[in-house]
């Protein structure tokens, strides 16, 4: 992933999401990219990300999931009236299975 993080393109005052936002000191910093009509992201935990040994705690798959489900607007409509990016209002998340401390790939 060489290419521009869809991230970068956030205007300062909206740069500040704990999942994907670069100005928040504390925050995970997904980067997300285009590949071909779809966003990927690739993010791989940090060993303070594990609920036991072997598998990471499920509030941070929940946040890959929000930064990839509501904080991508497409690219043409960043810093636009049509820009939709906020805050979810309600987010369920059913997990089949717990999610492995490996490299994860998000689309």
């Amino acid at each position: 992933m060489d290419q521009q993080a869809i991230q970068d393109f956030y205007p300062e005052e909206l740069s500040y999401c704990y999942g994907c936002g670069r100005q928040n000191e504390h925050g995970l910093h997904i980067k997300s990219m285009w590949e071909g009509d779809e966003t990927i992201a690739v993010y791989t935990p940090q060993s303070y990300h594990i609920a036991i040994p072997g598998y990471v705690y499920g509030g941070l798959t929940a946040s890959l999931i929000d930064v990839m489900e509501r904080a991508l607007p497409p690219l043409p409509h960043i810093g636009t009236p049509d820009d939709h990016r906020g805050p979810n209002q309600r987010f369920d998340l059913s997990l089949r299975r717990s999610t492995l401390t490996s490299c994860v790939r998000l689309r």
